[in-house]
């Protein structure tokens, strides 16, 4: 059965659209931003799963998030940035509150990658 999909299906993950059911496996990178020039190059390329791709069955899918800190060290303009909720902007550590009710390990954890150092598992 074919779904209508919104005019800007191209534009949009298909995350926001489908939960990928059938796919039994998921991976998760978390990546930093070394070379900004090289990572703008690679997102410009990347083969990101859209809504406009969700008419046949996928065997894989990509799909990519990236944190406030991110988009500043890919130098999107700071009034685009600035436009995201509050929540988004202060990060995982940036609210002791929000921070304390993921766990204390995990906000130790989220307030050393929020300073920029290197933790051990």
């Amino acid at each position: 059965m074919r779904v209508a999909h919104p005019a800007e299906a191209n534009d949009i993950q298909a995350l926001l659209w489908s939960g990928f059911a059938k796919l039994v496996e998921g991976v998760f990178l978390l990546l930093r931003i070394r070379d900004q020039g090289a990572a703008r190059a690679w997102l410009r390329h990347a083969s990101v799963t859209t809504i406009a791709d969700l008419d046949g069955y996928q065997q894989t899918a990509l799909q990519i998030a990236i944190s406030a800190n991110g988009l500043r060290n890919l130098a999107v303009a700071a009034d685009i940035i600035e436009l995201f909720a509050p929540e988004f902007l202060s990060g995982m550590a940036g609210d002791e509150a929000r921070c304390r009710r993921t766990g204390r390990r995990r906000c130790k954890r989220a307030r050393q990658l929020a300073l920029g150092r290197k933790w051990r598992r």
